[in-house]
């Protein structure tokens, strides 16, 4: 039975056990003493030890009881055996028979209580042994649930760790592939040649998704698709207004967390989920990027992290190409009529008289001054000359080659390079030009105001052996076809 007593009390009756105890230990040594000096007092010596065992049962503890009470019932029999030892006192109070019974009752109940006390002994050292054991073994069992569930902490934090790893390494390659593309974009000279890098790398930062790069044309409203990669399907050409990203100058999700309506310039079947980025930079939209995963569910955080990082960065290179093809062709061409400007013909004229010179091939030359372009702009305005120019100059650039070289040399005169064409392919060219330039829309109701053109030829290495020569050779036999009245052809040789 538990008890309930306060520690109050239980503190208040500690003493008190305490003095009943020594007050049992007293009655056991008064018996044993009064024993030797009283014998006469047999009777009540004989119940000392069992009034010691009275006060002592309720404060002893279970196994120093039952040893106290064997203590007494052989103090018992030694006050007997004492009694008896000392007969001729006592015979008359108890006779000598009955005194050996007493004692042997005595004795029997000491060896009894001695056993007794033994195997109370036994009983709580096996009671203390099971005690300990269970104790050990819950305290065991404790301590293995508690490495159990650190095993099983550390296992976590090793996936984390692990998880955390992989992660960290995902995100190095991810960063060294941005990193790569911005390196590599550097080293391109138009945006054209930045194609073939962005499909490569794009599709190692997702290699289970399809996607596309679409960008502005000159055409206004217009969108081009200029590459792709993996499973995708994206129209060749469609108007802003079919992509939301674009419409809306925002980035446009459809997947299964985020539904919305489709762009429409993704061809059929429609992807289950998409994201269009639109390229932004600086105010201007150059684009958008476009990605289409397989599956649905794949556009998790990190994912769409990734994407805005490399749409920010595909659109910062980009950018930056478009400004330095914008500025390499403002430092080369001419703003007018789109054909390169004076100071790359002479540098490129150089250029090819070299190449020609150390290949033994030939080289022509022609220069070509607009006839009266003045009284043209003042009779059909300014506005129809530069039409005109635009034209003239169009014109060039369809009919010579890729290795050719046209530009405008001054404000009425051009300047065509012809590499590795003899005498004859440079004349015929310059009389082609001549003819065409009647045909023109811009002369159509000049009249009388109408241009012609003077052309002068020269050809290498007849006419001169460097560049400066051979130009100045062309220079004065166009000068001596606007002498003769213009609208001609004339060789330098």
């Amino acid at each position: 039975m538990i008890s309930t007593a306060s520690p109050s009390s239980r503190q208040q009756n500690v003493p008190m056990a305490q003095s009943r105890q020594g007050l049992a230990w007293a009655l056991l040594a008064i018996a044993l003493l009064a024993a030797f000096v009283l014998p006469t007092a047999f009777p009540a010596l004989i119940l000392l030890p069992l009034l010691a065992a009275i006060l002592a049962f309720p404060v002893m503890p279970k196994g120093s009881l039952q040893r106290f009470v064997g203590a007494a019932w052989f103090s018992s029999l030694l006050v007997v055996i004492l009694a008896w030892v000392k007969e001729p006192l006592i015979g008359p109070i108890l006779p000598r028979p009955e005194s050996w019974l007493v004692a042997a009752l005595l004795l029997l109940l000491s060896l009894f209580f001695a056993l007794l006390a033994r195997w109370s002994g036994v009983n709580e050292q096996l009671a203390l042994t099971r005690t300990t054991q269970e104790s050990l073994e819950r305290e065991a069992g404790e301590r293995q649930a508690a490495l159990q569930r650190l095993l099983t902490d550390v296992e976590q934090r090793a996936a984390t760790q692990s998880s955390l790893l992989s992660e960290v390494k995902q995100r190095t390659h991810e960063l060294g592939l941005l990193n790569e593309m911005g390196e590599l974009f550097h080293a391109y000279r138009t945006v054209e040649e930045a194609y073939d890098s962005v499909v490569r790398l794009t599709a190692q930062l997702f290699p289970d998704d399809g996607g596309a790069l679409c960008l502005t044309t000159d055409t206004p409203h217009q969108i081009q698709t200029v590459a792709m990669w993996g499973k995708n399907a994206v129209e060749a050409a469609f108007d802003e207004d079919d992509c939301w990203a674009l419409r809306n100058g925002k980035e446009h999700l459809v997947s299964q967390s985020n539904p919305g309506a489709p762009c429409r310039h993704l061809k059929a079947p429609i992807p289950v989920e998409h994201l269009c980025l639109p390229l932004k930079t600086q105010g201007r939209t150059l684009g958008v990027f476009h990605l289409a995963p397989p599956t649905s569910g794949s556009f998790t955080e990190g994912k769409l992290r990734l994407a805005r990082l490399a749409a920010e960065q595909v659109a910062l290179v980009l950018a930056n190409l478009q400004l330095q093809e914008n500025l390499r062709s403002q430092s080369v061409n001419d703003p007018l009529t789109g054909l390169y400007n004076r100071r790359y013909m002479e540098e490129s004229l150089k250029r090819e008289v070299r190449r020609v010179s150390r290949s033994q091939k030939p080289l022509g030359l022609i220069v070509l001054d607009i006839d009266h372009l003045q009284r043209f702009n003042d009779a059909m305005g300014y506005e129809s000359g530069d039409t005109l120019l635009r034209e003239l100059s169009a014109f060039f650039q369809a009919n010579t080659r890729g290795g050719d070289i046209a530009c405008r040399y001054s404000g009425e005169e051009f300047v065509i390079v012809l590499s590795e064409a003899p005498i004859e392919v440079v004349r015929a060219r310059a009389d082609l030009f001549r003819d065409a330039l009647k045909q023109f829309k811009a002369q159509r109701g000049a009249g009388p105001n109408a241009v012609t053109l003077s052309i002068g030829v020269a050809n290498f290495p007849q006419d001169g052996v460097s560049a400066e020569a051979l130009l100045r050779e062309a220079t004065r036999a166009m000068a001596r076809a606007k002498e003769a009245g213009g609208n001609q052809v004339v060789i330098a040789t």
